[in-house]
């Protein structure tokens, strides 16, 4: 029979070596926010103080699902500044109000 001279490839799984990339220069962040899980809980004592659902507070600021407003109760994603500003004007607060200081901080201090 005829010898197959068939080519054989050798796979590296390059991806897995490769280093995680960096921010592009110039992004922001989309927040100031340092402590997710303080903001989260005081959005949703709020919320609650209102007698409103995460449905409609999710539709107020412009989320698609309820589920968004449960990720930033839990602190699992931070709040935008300017979600931050939607949720203060519709719950009938200042931002501060829902991005509180740390307790003993003084204005001062921000």
């Amino acid at each position: 029979m005829f010898p197959l001279n068939i080519p054989t490839y050798s796979y590296t799984v390059e991806y897995m070596n490769t280093p995680t990339p960096t921010p592009r220069p110039g992004r922001r962040r989309r927040h100031n926010d340092t402590d997710w899980p303080r903001t989260g809980e005081t959005l949703r004592q709020i919320r609650i103080d209102r007698d409103i659902t995460q449905a409609q507070l999710a539709t107020a600021i412009g989320f698609r699902h309820q589920g968004a407003i449960a990720q930033i109760e839990l602190g699992l994603k931070p709040l935008t500044d300017g979600k931050l500003l939607k949720a203060a004007r519709y719950l009938d607060v200042q931002p501060l109000a829902i991005r509180r200081p740390e307790p003993g901080a003084t204005e001062d201090d921000a």
